[in-house]
């Protein structure tokens, strides 16, 4: 009897805590949550699209300043790089010196693709915006120059010169605002990363990869060099002092992973 007792405040509170059909349901959503996660992961990590093969060029005649040949060779892509001519300030000259594969190649979820490469043992990386046939935008990431968008044309799908010089004249030389706007790292506030995402990446790219999580969400920074930087990418504008409740549980999850390592 005293057995009884003792357990009819158990039973009570057991029955008023949640049925088996909600806690079901709440490993279910919790389940979806973690394997959608996965998957924006999974996708973002990407092959490029075919129809960003062949060789783009900044011009169709006249001596070429800035070029990249995409080619895929058993589903890996290699890319042959002339960025550059020595004489503009917005550029400096980088050579692949013959094909090399990309170390990796991220989608934005935004139509634009992230291309990273060891380069002379640096790192170099572009952004690839795919417009029509015959152009492309490409942005270098890395090393960080100003103004450092061009736009590339496919030779081989303009059939004369006067066709060249209606594009030319079409496209500005710089890349338009509907690309992403969202910093070099937007992944980072999109997809969970893992250690092994980071390992491509220096100290001082990390920091920035954490800090645009603040800026994407009007951080006004403290630090002289984070309000140096982000005082020049024209998508930051600083409103709050805080901005930690505006975190994504993603976002949350990755800036205490990078903040680790770099």
């Amino acid at each position: 009897m005293k057995k009884a007792l003792f357990l009819l405040p158990l039973l009570a509170l057991i029955g008023c805590g949640p049925s088996a059909a909600e806690i079901e349901s709440k490993v279910r959503a919790e389940l979806k949550k973690q394997q959608d996660s996965l998957s924006l992961l999974q996708n973002n990590t990407a092959e490029l699209p075919s129809k960003y093969g062949g060789e783009w060029t900044s011009q169709c005649i006249l001596d070429i300043d800035y070029r990249i040949n995409i080619q895929n060779k058993e589903n890996k892509f290699y890319f042959d790089i002339r960025w550059g001519n020595g004489i503009e300030s917005r550029a400096e000259i980088i050579k692949s010196n013959g094909s090399i594969e990309a170390d990796k190649i991220l989608n934005n979820n935004d139509g634009s693709y992230s291309c990273y490469f060891t380069i002379a043992g640096k790192p170099v990386a572009f952004k690839l915006y795919y417009e029509e046939s015959s152009v492309i935008y490409v942005t270098m990431l890395l090393p960080q120059k100003e103004s450092s968008s061009v736009v590339l044309f496919n030779c081989s799908t303009i059939e004369n010169q006067d066709d060249f010089f209606k594009l030319e004249e079409k496209y500005s030389t710089e890349i338009p605002n509907k690309s992403s706007q969202d910093g070099l790292y937007p992944f980072a506030s999109k997809a969970l990363l893992k250690v092994s995402d980071l390992n491509s990446f220096t100290k001082q790219d990390l920091k920035i990869m954490r800090n645009e999580i603040y800026a994407r969400h009007g951080y006004i920074f403290k630090t002289a060099e984070m309000k140096t930087y982000f005082s020049r990418q024209s998508w930051y504008k600083g409103q709050y002092n805080d901005v930690t409740s505006m975190f994504s549980s993603i976002e949350k999850q990755n800036i205490e992973l990078i903040q680790k390592y770099e």
